[in-house]
């Protein structure tokens, strides 16, 4: 089979590599759709995991299982993530899946290819019928899409709430999407970078849009709040700028939710005071568990969260390294890779 592989840093090639093969409790699939995402432009630009495989936002049909599959069968339109946790450490004993020790262990990495194996432990907890009514590369959105349920639920989310999204790429957009799920929304103010993005958060309905080269997002949310500063902060653009200007968006009491991941060991400096005495939450938060990935599998299937208009395009396989050269320059927000050139994109 054809595997896209990152030979170096913004180098991508295409391989024949030989098929996978489905171990017990496994399954292959036959890639439909495979998403690019932030962290995979970041191992775009620097190489990392180079040289080898890579891709883990997809969903496909499966081609052949290994023995005692139970739930499925070959010819199966599938939904997945790419990563369970194991059940048995600490961590997972403690109900935080999410930080499971050996989740690296069994990840299923390679969507950038026509065929791609999947785990007992992922086909047991973390993988789902796919139902017509939802494209493929709707359905690979079900990894992003847990990751930003995960984080949700670390904090209180009141309707009379404003809160505060840094960053309007696809982590942004999707917790945009969420929130507005909600039977009751709270109001939602978005900053960020690049026009294209821009509008579509205004699209996607967030209240107000903050050009950040243009204005002071903590002036403007002061502003808005009559200077009392947002309930809930989400930082979804992993910038020390951002991480620098959160305690001055959030009010007291508040909660601030740090999904986006600022550079290794980056020393930050924040008013210990107002941390204190105000009262506010440092809140991390990182991957997911099964309950989040079910929940994600039902907004999507539900159609209550919508991703569809967070990508920017389409490319077949052969042409990937033409997707994240636009993402590296700036240009998108998210793309779809597909495989197989006979299969419509989107489909």
């Amino acid at each position: 089979m054809l595997s896209a592989v990152l030979v170096e840093p913004r180098r991508l090639e295409l391989e024949e590599v030989p098929d996978p093969e489905p171990g017990p409790g496994e399954v292959v699939l036959r890639v439909h759709s495979a998403l690019t995402c932030a962290a995979d432009l970041r191992a775009y630009r620097l190489g990392q995991g180079a040289p080898g495989p890579w891709g883990h936002e997809f969903a496909g049909q499966i081609w052949r299982t290994g023995a005692d599959v139970r739930g499925f069968r070959e010819g199966d339109a599938v939904m997945t993530a790419h990563t369970a946790p194991c059940g048995e450490c600490l961590l997972c004993t403690r109900g935080q899946g999410n930080l499971c020790e050996n989740l690296e262990a069994g990840m299923a990495v390679g969507g950038f290819a026509e065929f791609v194996r999947v785990g007992a432990p992922i086909v047991q907890q973390n993988m789902f019928l796919k139902p017509a009514s939802l494209s493929h590369a709707e359905a690979a959105f079900l990894e992003p899409l847990a990751s930003v349920v995960q984080g949700l639920g670390s904090v209180p989310i009141d309707p009379d709430d404003t809160v505060v999204i840094l960053g309007c790429g696809t982590i942004g957009l999707l917790y945009l999407a969420c929130l507005k799920a909600l039977e009751q929304p709270p109001r939602v103010l978005m900053a960020g970078r690049g026009t294209e993005r821009l509008e579509l958060a205004r699209t996607m309905g967030a209240e107000l849009v903050i050009d950040d080269w243009q204005e002071s997002v903590v002036e403007v949310v002061r502003e808005r709040t009559a200077g009392l500063g947002a309930q809930v902060v989400m930082d979804c653009a992993g910038q020390p700028e951002s991480w620098a200007q959160i305690l001055d968006l959030a009010g007291r009491g508040s909660h601030i939710l740090l999904f986006g991941g600022c550079p290794g060991a980056l020393p930050v400096d924040m008013d210990t005071t107002r941390l204190h005495y105000d009262q506010i939450a440092l809140v991390g938060t990182s991957h997911f568990t099964p309950r989040a990935v079910r929940s994600a599998r039902d907004l999507l299937v539900g159609h209550r969260v919508r991703p569809g208009p967070i990508l920017t395009g389409s490319y077949p396989l052969r042409h990937l390294s033409q997707a994240f050269d636009r993402l590296d320059r700036g240009e998108g927000t998210k793309f779809e890779i597909v495989p197989h050139p006979t299969e419509a994109p989107g489909r």
